[in-house]
């Protein structure tokens, strides 16, 4: 989990020259969105939570909801938080799930990443 959980922290902080999201191999993304959304529907079914309850829970709508199970959405760091809050799940509780360790293959950056501010 240290890897995927250093990533994911990194990929909310904003730079200068280059995104993560710019980095990282759409097709790996797509992949890991998919596992991940798959992870978030076994925790919401192991609890017995519809996706409408999930929702109402996160105030969020069902539809975001099913493209985030999906591997559709592309979320965002405060949807990933109230995604643990519906679930009753701390953070690290809900990043802590199987994926293959070569699931994010990072290209090779000519130029230095520098950090706004």
């Amino acid at each position: 989990m240290g890897l995927f959980y250093g990533i994911f922290i990194f990929n909310f902080v904003t730079l200068k020259t280059k995104t993560l999201e710019k980095i990282i191999n759409d097709d790996v993304k797509k992949q890991f969105l998919k596992l991940f959304g798959e992870h978030i529907r076994k925790l919401r079914c192991n609890k017995n939570i519809s996706q409408i309850e999930l929702s109402r829970r996160c105030y969020s709508n069902v539809k975001k909801i099913g493209r985030t199970e999906r591997g559709e959405y592309d979320f965002r760091f405060t949807f990933l938080i109230a995604i643990a809050k519906g679930l009753d799940l701390t953070i690290e509780q809900l990043l802590n799930f199987d994926y293959p360790e070569n699931i994010f293959e990072i290209f090779w950056i000519e130029e230095p990443l520098y950090f706004n501010g």
